[in-house]
């Protein structure tokens, strides 16, 4: 809602020219709320509805399905927590608690709806995002962005 009003308060104040906000502003729920004032913006997004992931793709296209609107990322990263979990107790082959923590920091390359993840270090999962601008309403992708992670 935040990310709604200060783009709007902006648009208000006469100030046209694009900026860069958060994930936040890639998001469909800021994108209904802040309508024509939003068209513009990049942002530095983790997931949108429209993402070129296939596992992400085929949640999104699922959720809207479901719920006719678009997938925001408070379920996308749900959607993963569970993918992860999962793998986790997978690989422990059990549900015990200390097994699927050890098993999870086990996980590396692990392809989610969002992105790829690497537990191998203290639990830091997520690598990647995107660079996104708003046009019309949609995020349009400019640039996937990956980070590979460091073990030492």
């Amino acid at each position: 809602m935040e990310a709604a009003i200060l783009t709007q308060q902006v648009r208000a104040m006469g100030v046209d020219v694009p900026f860069f906000g958060s994930n936040a502003f890639a998001d469909p729920v800021t994108i209904r709320l802040a309508g024509d004032a939003l068209n513009g913006v990049y942002s530095a997004a983790g997931w949108v509805p429209n993402t070129p992931n296939p596992i992400g793709a085929a949640l999104s296209a699922k959720y809207k399905e479901l719920y006719g609107e678009d997938c925001a990322k408070a379920a996308a990263q749900i959607y993963d927590h569970v993918l992860v979990i999962t793998e986790a107790i997978r690989r422990a082959g059990t549900t015990d608690r200390a097994a699927v923590r050890d098993a999870m920091n086990t996980i590396s390359d692990f392809q989610g709806a969002i992105t790829r993840y690497d537990l191998r270090t203290n639990g830091d999962a997520g690598r990647g995002g995107l660079l996104a601008q708003i046009v019309d309403g949609v995020p349009e992708i400019i640039k996937p962005i990956y980070s590979e992670k460091i073990i030492n």
